[in-house]
């Protein structure tokens, strides 16, 4: 006789012979101790045979879980090599739709505008990003020291600017898909408005905390490492992909989350979840939930509690681990939705575990976090949609959340649990709709300031997106440039829908239907390649714009829209409104952004008119903001570039000291030409510059040229460099985040500038140059010492500036 009985630990269905009736034994799969009752049932009663009958407990062999969601990769795959048929038939297909007209454009736009505008270009592949989530229809993200990577929508995306080889953030779940304008409120923010769902009455602390500390909680891992099917098995219970969505019920791009109460309180990343205006949270066996809204977050950590309206009968919490109890080279697992792989797991190590404080001055930069922040660095392959995932020990608590990359050498980094766990203390009764916060964050977004849609634009915007999803595929699949210059002149939705909105809004002039119709047609018109052959609709647009919408309250949105191109009618259209505007903030933004556009000429009189409009924010429109930032700091930033960073300019003074302490001027070297190199010895292709640069420096030994270094590492770095002769050149030892690469405007590494025998800037060069086409601009230069010759095209030299080095001797 035997019976059918189920692991309390692993939900194992199991048979057992009546010899074990009454006893304990051992399950087969994770391990864990069953108590075998003795059965109660009437006599002939008749049993079905399950799909694992034990004929003997005690020997039968353990069994992998075949469920295919909570596999583990193959070494090949975890490696990038292409699957097998036998495993790629497992993996689901790539989730999401297109995002909405210029949700990310405009984000995209306000984030470089508040990062230091058009000062150099980022490399998308050497950013690093708080790992976004996956934008709806686009299976990756862009690059990042965080793959904070910023990505394109279905309507393009402004691309975040301003650095050169310097690692970026990438959420691993823009900070999403491009940061929305306007800051979301800082520190720990509760939910104020609302009410919970009356799911046991709300989830108090106590009740999380049960889930954090209790080894007799359902579900909850026993003592000791786990099978890593049945880590991902139990794991799965609580994990969520959450769908994020706009006003108008678009996707805009899915993440992670896991599920930490019976109530129904979920665990992500704060950027996860701060584009949208509604969510959903869909568990392993497709059961999808509405998300409420947020019971608590604190933006400042990318730490977010929501709660959802009902949780699944199946669902079963995850543990949190009490506190960080995690050593280097511990394995762990990283669970979530990378590049829309629905409900993927992948095995690492704790690569090393960082505050903010500890990290690389760029990453630092990037991230804008609170420097007792803790990081734990994993090799556990994390990506796009993987971010507010968990990751876990392999005794199955949760010790992080994932929440962004580094691109340049795959290292992903989770939030270290206690901040969780300090956040669960603060959760409310009350809930507030992710609308209503999002909203303060993104005030000038294009979605949230168009509202809701007029039917007849809602038809086209909705056929758009459709069609962009398709029109993406077609260009992954092209394989030469001459099928994706096809597919962009002949499959580009925007040239098809554009005339269509442009003609409602002609059709129904001064309009809400109008308004809303012009600025999507001027998000869509950034997918018109070349930008050129948007000129003649661009025109209609702008036109139509200031004729009839000028006072609208969200005009801002089209004039951060139309400050991205470069066309004729754009600049024309924003020096309009900085005419005609009576809105300050309208036309200090307009003053902004057209002064950006004339700068970057390569003429002389844009560039003048460029300075006169930086001129005029600086006096006139101090007091306006965007994303909570004075537009004035970047005018005076560009301003100064302009006056003194640029070609043909005199450059600034530097007096700083070397690494023992000892202080000298650039201007102790007039009369030689001078090569200028900030550099870090953690930024590879400054290291890789070393052996160059000390037979440069023997091969000009006699000549009227110096190399000058400006170290950017932390203090002793630069003393240690010296020492093992890795640099022989005489250098600055600014340090992190140090005040010559602050006046200088540094944005990567290396950054090369050559400047002549009479102190003029000739050359820049933003990352490792060519180094025959530094030889070249060298020997030109240091052939005109000594010739007599003067310059008369430098600008207007700074007085009094001073960038005061620090010493890099240990403290």
């Amino acid at each position: 006789m035997t019976t059918k009985i189920r692991c309390t630990e692993c939900d194992t269905s199991l048979r057992v012979g009546e010899k074990h009736y009454g006893r304990s034994v051992k399950c087969p799969r994770c391990g864990a101790t069953v108590k075998v009752p003795q059965p109660e049932f009437a006599e002939g009663e008749d049993f079905a045979l399950d799909d694992q009958e034990l004929s003997d407990f005690e020997e039968q062999p353990r069994r992998k879980s075949t469920r295919s969601a909570n596999r583990l990769p193959s070494k090949s795959a975890r490696r990038g090599k292409k699957p097998n048929k036998q495993s790629s038939n497992h993996l689901p297909a790539i989730v999401g739709a297109a995002a909405i007209a210029g949700l990310l454009i405009v984000g995209g736009i306000y984030w470089t505008t508040r990062r230091g505008g058009d000062a150099g270009t980022v490399n998308p592949g050497q950013v690093t990003a708080i790992v976004p989530p996956v934008p709806a229809g686009v299976g990756a993200a862009p690059a990042g020291a965080a793959q904070m990577t910023t990505n394109s929508g279905p309507l393009g995306a402004a691309t975040t600017t301003g650095a050169m080889n310097q690692p970026q953030l990438v959420p691993g779940g823009t900070h999403s898909s491009g940061p929305g304008v306007g800051s979301a409120p800082t520190g720990v923010q509760h939910a104020v408005a609302g009410t919970a769902p009356p799911l046991s009455g709300g989830a108090s602390p106590e009740a999380i905390n049960a889930v954090v500390t209790s080894p007799q909680a359902h579900g909850v891992a026993p003592a000791g490492n786990l099978d890593l099917s049945v880590l991902t098995d139990r794991a799965g219970r609580g994990l969520v992909l959450l769908r994020i969505k706009d006003n108008n019920g678009q996707n805009l791009g899915l993440g992670s989350g896991f599920l930490i109460s019976r109530d129904g309180l979920v665990a992500t990343n704060f950027h996860v979840m701060k584009e949208g205006a509604t969510a959903e949270a869909e568990f392993r066996d497709g059961v999808r939930v509405p998300v409420s809204g947020y019971r608590a977050f604190d933006s400042k950590r990318d730490i977010a509690i929501v709660q959802l309206e009902s949780v699944p009968p199946d669902a079963v919490p995850l543990e949190l681990a009490p506190s960080l109890d995690v050593q280097q080279g511990a394995s762990v697992v990283a669970m979530g939705h990378p590049r829309g792989l629905r409900f993927t797991a992948t095995e690492g190590i704790v690569s090393a575990i960082h505050k903010t404080s500890d990290l690389p001055a760029d990453l630092r930069r990037q991230m804008e976090c609170p420097d007792d922040q803790i990081w734990i660095q994993t090799s556990a392959t994390i990506f796009s949609g993987n971010s507010g995932g968990p990751l876990l020990s392999r005794s199955g608590k949760v010790i992080g959340i994932n929440s962004w990359i580094t691109r340049d050498v795959d290292f992903g980094f989770a939030l270290a649990i206690q901040h969780l766990i300090e956040l669960t203390s603060q959760v409310k009764d009350s809930v507030l709709s992710l609308a209503e916060v999002n909203r303060q964050g993104r005030a000038d977004d294009t979605v949230f300031s168009l509202g809701d849609l007029d039917p007849k634009v809602k038809v086209i915007q909705d056929e758009y997106q459709r069609s962009f999803e398709e029109f993406e595929v077609r260009l992954k699949t092209a394989q030469t440039a001459e099928e994706v210059q096809k597919i962009i002149t002949s499959n580009n939705p925007a040239r098809r829908d554009v005339p269509r909105l442009i003609k409602i809004a002609s059709e129904n002039p001064k309009t809400p239907a109008a308004y809303q119709a012009l600025v999507l047609s001027l998000a869509m018109l950034r997918q018109y390649f070349p930008e050129s052959t948007a000129t003649s609709p661009m025109q209609q647009v702008t036109t139509q714009l200031l004729r009839d919408h000028l006072d609208e309250k969200s005009i801002v949105t089209a004039v951060v829209l139309a400050g991205t191109f470069e066309l004729a009618s754009t600049k024309a259209f924003l020096s309009e409104v900085i005419n005609r505007s009576t809105d300050k903030d309208v036309q200090g933004i307009a003053c902004l952004f057209l002064a950006k556009s004339l700068i970057a000429s390569d003429k002389s009189a844009p560039k003048k008119e460029g300075v006169r409009l930086l001129e005029r924010i600086v006096n006139e429109f101090s007091e306006v903001m965007i994303r909570d930032v004075p537009i004035v700091e970047d005018a005076q930033r560009m301003l100064f570039a302009e006056l003194h960073l640029s070609i043909g300019a005199e450059a600034p003074e530097i007096i700083g000291r070397d690494a023992e302490g000892n202080e000298f001027k650039l201007s102790d070297y007039r009369g030689k030409v001078v090569m200028l190199d900030f550099f870090a010895d953690w930024c590879p292709h400054c290291t890789k510059m070393y052996p160059l640069e000390r037979i440069m420096v023997e091969k000009q030994r006699d000549r009227p040229y110096i190399l000058l270094g400006v170290n950017c590492d932390r203090d002793g770095v630069l003393q240690k460099l010296i020492e093992e002769k890795k640099v022989t050149w005489k250098c600055w030892a600014d340090g992190e985040d140090g005040p010559i690469a602050t006046e200088w405007q540094l944005s990567g590494f290396p950054m090369i500038i050559l400047i002549d025998h009479q102190g003029i800037i000739r050359y820049q060069f933003n990352g490792a140059p060519d180094p025959e086409v530094v030889d070249r601009a060298l020997a030109q230069l240091v052939g005109k010492v000594g010739s007599g010759k003067t310059n008369s095209n430098s600008k207007k030299p700074i007085s009094g500036s001073r960038a005061k080095g620090r010493s890099s001797s240990n403290p």
